[in-house]
């Protein structure tokens, strides 16, 4: 009864949006955009913010139905005006759960990570250059399924944690001839 489900839900998706075929290679790209594309090149994608080589756009009125469960928030990454990531806000338990079931069926079973202090629930797979979260936060009932191409993403990592540790409180050296190690003040 569940293949048929999830069958159901892949039929539904080609059928009522065609390029969500494109999704089928999660390598070259995703909803018909390659991933490395400059989306604010291309027509119908707004800026919603941007900070230094970091920016993220949404595509006015865009919808996606899936099973008859909408999904219109989507929000497309983009470093150094590159697309390297895709935000999917998911507005009910039914719709997060068909999403797990597909991607387990797709993707295998996920690494799951379970937080106590922040009650949140992350999903992980991994495919070729491609790594999918999908997180339940229990505090604040926000749900969302987010791809990263990881060659740009890790780029965005490094990037963050650069900045991050240019800020920290650096150690002296214990060996004169090797630079100071920079570790976060009381960072656990």
């Amino acid at each position: 009864m569940k293949s048929i489900k999830v069958l159901t839900v892949i039929i539904v998706v080609f059928l009522f949006y065609p390029n969500a075929l494109y999704a089928a290679n999660l390598q070259d790209g995703i909803f018909g955009l390659k991933w490395g594309s400059n989306l604010s090149k291309l027509s119908g994608f707004s800026e919603l913010w941007s900070k230094s080589n970091v920016g993220f756009y949404i595509k006015p009125n865009e919808a996606l139905t899936i099973n008859d469960f909408i999904v219109n928030e989507i929000i497309y990454g983009l470093y150094t005006n590159q697309f390297f990531a895709v935000y999917i806000k998911i507005d009910t338990v039914e719709v997060f759960g068909e999403f797990r079931r597909y991607m387990k069926s797709k993707y295998g079973i996920p690494k799951k990570t379970m937080s106590l202090k922040d009650e949140l629930t992350v999903y992980r797979w991994k495919y070729k250059d491609i790594k999918i979260k999908l997180k339940l936060n229990q505090k604040n009932n926000q749900m969302k399924l987010a791809f990263y191409y990881t060659p740009l993403s890790d780029k965005v990592n490094e990037a963050l944690h650069e900045k991050f540790q240019r800020k920290s409180f650096k150690f002296f050296p214990i060996d004169k001839n090797k630079t100071s190690v920079m570790f976060p003040l009381l960072h656990f």
